[in-house]
């Protein structure tokens, strides 16, 4: 967005706003889904984030070739963007949550690992990018790491799935 427009500033609430609305959606259908999680329906999450990632990408570059970016409706795009991403994520976390602790017998500290490694790695997730990938490599190449990590990682859980023993 800021690279497109040239001023994120007083735009900034609006994606915010539509990632978080795309959150309260995927979280609420991700309550409702993960009754029935498995660990192959968790790797659908992922590849479909990797998917998102590489259809980002081709409509970026098509904005570019096209101009379509200055209008009203490169505007639109990038918010519906944030609520597409804001809903994924957020369906996936109750998802997640649910298989790990569907194996655990002591639920409170469980519950609270579950939550220290979501904010650890948002954390990591917002500040390597951010800090080192986006000024090091670029905007897309950045974004095709990340479309590649999901990848892997939903092939990884769509082909291997974990069993838990004990």
């Amino acid at each position: 967005f800021q690279i497109f427009y040239g001023n994120l500033y007083y735009r900034i609430s609006w994606i915010v706003s539509a990632f978080m609305i795309g959150m309260g959606f995927g979280i609420t259908s991700g309550l409702r889904a993960a009754k029935a999680s498995d660990v192959r329906g968790l790797a659908k999450i992922h590849l479909g984030i990797s998917l998102y990632f590489w259809m980002l990408v081709g409509l970026m570059v098509s904005f570019q070739k096209t101009g379509l970016q200055t209008t009203v409706f490169g505007e639109v795009f990038f918010l519906g963007a944030a609520v597409l991403i804001g809903g994924l994520v957020g369906f996936e976390f109750p998802y997640a949550n649910q298989l790990f602790l569907a194996h655990e017998k002591e639920i409170s500290s469980k519950a609270g690992r579950m939550y220290a490694a979501d904010l650890f790695g948002s954390s990591l997730g917002a500040l390597l990018p951010g800090i080192f990938m986006i000024p090091v490599f670029g905007v897309l190449e950045t974004i095709f790491v990340l479309a590649g990590v999901n990848f892997a990682v939903g092939g990884l859980l769509f082909y291997l799935p974990l069993q838990r023993k004990g």
